[in-house]
């Protein structure tokens, strides 16, 4: 399925079972092999990188993205993510939905969203205060999120078994 092959969190890698899971150990933070990858797909397939928040609004207009909800069944958007910012393509809200609404049933609770799309700018600014290893419009080290692709989970206060449940599904 299309959103199965170019959805991403964090460059999300599998593992064989339930980690010890650290800021520094994050199975689910990206690797270059993975951003690589996930920009090779999304040239394959097509999708524009978004480099203002006027590309964003002008994709939403054309109905290619869809402006996601502040919360649903298994999430909640932070409260620091900027309108302009609410938007995803229709298959990765889907895939949020059906993630979130999986993690809801197993563990009762909603989990934090803290970044949907992104700007150039806002990417610029996480490269330089060296948050994101990702760039705003280097070919095969941009960010999925100028794709209006990714969405990124906090796993602050999650439990090992939460993480893994997620890092099963990324």
């Amino acid at each position: 399925m299309l959103s199965a092959q170019i959805l991403m969190l964090s460059g999300g890698l599998l593992l064989a079972g339930p980690p010890n899971i650290t800021l520094d150990n994050n199975p689910l933070k990206g690797s270059v092999e993975a951003m690589r990858y996930q920009n090779a797909m999304l040239d394959r397939l097509g999708f524009p990188r978004v480099k203002t928040g006027a590309d964003i609004k002008n994709l939403y207009l054309a109905g290619k993205l869809v402006r996601v909800p502040n919360t649903g069944k298994g999430y909640y958007l932070n409260a620091k993510v900027r309108a302009e910012t609410k938007f995803l393509y229709p298959h990765a809200l889907r895939y949020l939905e059906c993630v979130s609404e999986d993690y809801h049933r197993r563990f009762g609770k909603r989990f934090k969203i803290t970044t949907l799309a992104r700007t150039g700018s806002m990417q610029t600014r996480l490269k330089r205060l060296r948050i994101s290893s990702a760039h705003a419009n280097a070919g095969e080290m941009q960010s999925g999120h100028l794709a209006c692709v990714a969405f990124d989970i906090s796993l602050k206060g999650m439990t090992q078994r939460e993480i893994a449940f997620l890092t099963e599904r990324f």
